[in-house]
């Protein structure tokens, strides 16, 4: 995972409303976009905003640190972290489809 360049995709993107606990070598393993491929992709409908389910991944008082918009299998998927209130950072993989 050192050489994987990770974007970090404006938290006025979104993510759709299924939540999937993956490994993280599990959620990496898609090809991600830049940030400039993410807006266009979420602009064409082809994805889902970040603001449509960021209360649902932050709905126990955590905070998206970090999200990516990434292709996976025929459609899309936010990698993202967030840090729990006990300091904790939880990895997730969540469709965007």
């Amino acid at each position: 995972m050192d050489t994987l360049k990770i974007l970090t995709v404006s938290l006025t993107m979104g993510i759709a409303p299924l939540v999937v606990q993956e490994s993280m070598t599990g959620a990496y393993a898609q090809d991600c976009l830049s940030n400039a491929q993410a807006s266009d992709a979420v602009r064409s409908g082809s994805a889902k905003p970040l603001s449509e389910i960021r209360r649902r991944v932050t709905q126990d008082g955590g905070k998206i640190v970090s999200a990516q918009l990434c292709l996976q299998g025929n459609g899309y998927v936010y990698v993202i972290s967030v840090l729990q209130p006990d300091g904790q950072v939880k990895n997730m993989s969540v469709s965007a489809d």
